[in-house]
């Protein structure tokens, strides 16, 4: 019987896989590519195989084939060798592909084979980007120490480098613990002394991020210190409570400052307050809270905002957006000195009083509303998202919530940079296929309401128009999108262009 009418008789294979492996060793045919295998991820890398050859007076040679990501036929045919070499060498293998290879025999009649038993490679994705650092900032400074506080994109270790030159000298103990919010008290400082610092953070894969130079000068004894950053902080002499509050210190965690106030669950007899710190004096500021977000902290804590002779009470889930800055609302406020936040226990479990921001909102006319100005506001169950596989928002954040029943609202209030007049209104998302294909967007507009459907899983990370409306510039006019979808709903970004 020739090779050609039986060509497996005598071109056999004991190969029993049919997944991908990292690193493998097969009985007649095997696979390998460069060193190391299981580390390997370069796009020039190169994959090898080889096989026991067939010894027959018939054999010609052998015909190797691939496919790339999918298992099976149909191959596409890479190589036709000498029947006298049993190995081939494949270049260009591509990170984060797997590969599929088969080998076959034709004689020299040139009647092949059928396919040999399919073996193939995977290449890991190598991470090599370090995490990005911003907002890095100093604060709760005093005459013997300070905090220094800075944010990473993907979770990371905590360490700085400090003292007064930029050769810094001090180097703080390094902090392995994974975090996306980072905090670390400097102490033994001296007074009066300008420090120069900068932050490090190291990610899971061990790709180190240094930050740039930053100072601060500690207090001179006895001077008199003035908070102007419009932060309360529960250490903070505007920090008041009213019964009996716990206080924790959790070191580099993502509290604010060095501590917080914890109650348990009660009747709203016990309070804490932060006084209204306005930078800029009377004057509209958007308020904002942090705290330690935990499961088993209330999902209905109590916040009121004091101002201008009213109160405003918002409920805030501590279960969730925790290590950030969480709006409370925009508000005016009259600077009389009796404005304030105040929390109460009165909630279905412990409550977490922290910090409370004053940001006093400037007008800044380029048509663009972000979720993170003060013309934005959220109501409902509504996260904020600082880190996220999905690429694309635009600032340095974005609000997301489940599909529901239009009870969860997002609203950007119109910001018209030439006064009345017809705009195209564009709207701004991340990247994701998971998102709602029909997210509800409602313009209200001079001439009434309109509803959009935008399907937020196709065209992320840039701007889509839902139209061209005229615009009255009565300051009522604005954009609205709910949670009435068949999937998440992501509240970004909102642009008003003049047409």
């Amino acid at each position: 019987m020739s090779l050609a009418h039986n060509p497996k008789k005598r071109f056999t294979y004991h190969l029993i896989i049919n997944k991908c492996l990292l690193f493998f060793m097969i009985a007649y045919l095997c696979i390998f590519a460069g060193d190391n295998l299981h580390t390997m991820a370069y796009a020039d890398a190169s994959v090898k195989l080889s096989w026991n050859g067939v010894t027959d007076s018939n054999l010609a040679g052998y015909k190797i084939y691939y496919h790339i990501d999918v298992s099976g036929p149909p191959y596409s045919e890479i190589a036709d060798i000498d029947k006298s070499i049993n190995s081939y060498e494949f270049s260009g293998i591509e990170e984060g592909h797997a590969y599929y290879f088969v080998v076959t025999t034709y004689d020299i009649e040139y009647y092949e084979s059928e396919y040999s038993e399919e073996v193939c490679v995977a290449f890991n994705v190598l991470d090599t980007h370090a995490p990005a650092i911003y907002d890095v900032g100093s604060l709760n400074i005093s005459t013997d120490a300070a905090t220094i506080t800075w944010n990473t994109d993907v979770a990371g270790s905590t360490q700085v480098e400090y003292g007064t030159t930029t050769s810094y000298g001090n180097l703080t103990t390094f902090d392995p613990i994974l975090t996306l919010s980072h905090t670390l008290i400097l102490t033994d400082l001296t007074p009066s002394t300008l420090y120069h610092f900068r932050v490090r953070s190291q990610d899971e894969a061990g790709n180190l991020a240094i930050s740039g130079d930053y100072t601060f000068t500690i207090f001179t004894p006895g001077s008199i210190i003035i908070w102007d950053d419009g932060i309360v902080d529960n250490a903070d002499s505007g920090f008041s409570v009213i019964g009996d509050w716990d206080t924790y210190s959790v070191p580099n965690s993502v509290i604010y400052g060095s501590d917080l106030r914890y109650h348990v669950a009660g009747t709203g007899i016990n309070k804490a307050v932060w006084d209204a710190e306005l930078i800029n004096g009377p004057g509209t500021y958007k308020t904002m809270i942090w705290y330690l977000g935990h499961s088993h902290l209330a999902s209905n804590a109590p916040f009121t905002v004091n101002h201008g002779g009213m109160a405003d009470t918002v409920i805030v889930n501590q279960q969730i957006n925790k290590g950030r800055w969480v709006s409370l609302g925009v508000y005016d406020f009259a600077g009389d000195g009796t404005e304030n936040v105040t929390l109460t226990d009165d909630a279905a479990k412990g409550v977490v009083a922290d910090a409370v921001k004053f940001e006093p909102c400037t007008t800044v006319l380029d048509g663009i509303v972000d979720n993170t100005d003060c013309n934005f506001s959220a109501a409902g169950d509504w996260k904020t998202a600082i880190k996220s596989p999905s690429p694309g928002f635009y600032g340095s954040e974005y609000c997301w919530t489940f599909a529901g029943f239009g009870a969860e609202k997002a609203a950007w209030t119109a910001e018209l940079a030439d006064g009345a007049g017809f705009y195209e209104v564009f709207v701004w998302y991340p990247i994701h296929t998971d998102y709602a294909t029909n997210a509800p967007y409602t313009i209200n507009h001079a001439d009434g309401s309109d509803t959009v459907l935008v399907d937020q899983s196709i065209n992320g990370g840039q701007w889509v128009s839902i139209g061209i409306y005229n615009f009255a510039d009565d300051g009522a006019e604005s954009v609205t999108l709910s949670d009435d979808a068949d999937n998440y709903v992501i509240a970004d970004a909102v642009r008003f262009v003049r047409r």
